[in-house]
């Protein structure tokens, strides 16, 4: 691999800047150059891949990720949990659904649980 690091791999590939949230080691960055990089016409279907493959081994639990939203915080817990990336405005709008009682956290993460390819976002909307 030419780059040496985490950055330097998404920008050699050329990947959207929101795919740092799949791309937490080397590790997660030989498994995608390895397996999924270049299987797919375009490489976002590569990266969607490689997400879904992460998610299935994922293991963590809803009182896991109630946890992280304590400990680490909503950005934080959202991404590392649903490997997805938001924007501070999408944590503002997250945090205010979860602050009114219009959503809570369980019922976020079970939707998510029944359809993982969804936008996270829908589920809070």
């Amino acid at each position: 691999m030419v780059a040496n690091s985490i950055e330097g791999f998404i920008k050699s590939l050329d990947l959207p800047q929101e795919s740092t949230v799949l791309f937490q080691t080397i590790g997660d960055c030989h498994s995608f150059y390895i397996a999924n990089y270049g299987r797919n016409a375009c490489v976002i279907d590569d990266i969607l891949d490689y997400r879904e493959t992460k998610l299935e081994s994922s293991d963590i639990t809803l009182e896991m990720f109630i946890e992280m939203c304590t400990t680490k915080g909503t950005k934080t817990a959202f991404q590392e949990t649903f490997l997805q990336y938001l924007h501070e405005e999408d944590v503002v709008f997250i945090n205010e659904k979860l602050s009114s009682g219009f959503i809570t956290k369980e019922s976020i993460y079970r939707q998510f649980k029944m359809n993982p390819n969804k936008n996270i976002l829908s589920y809070v909307l």
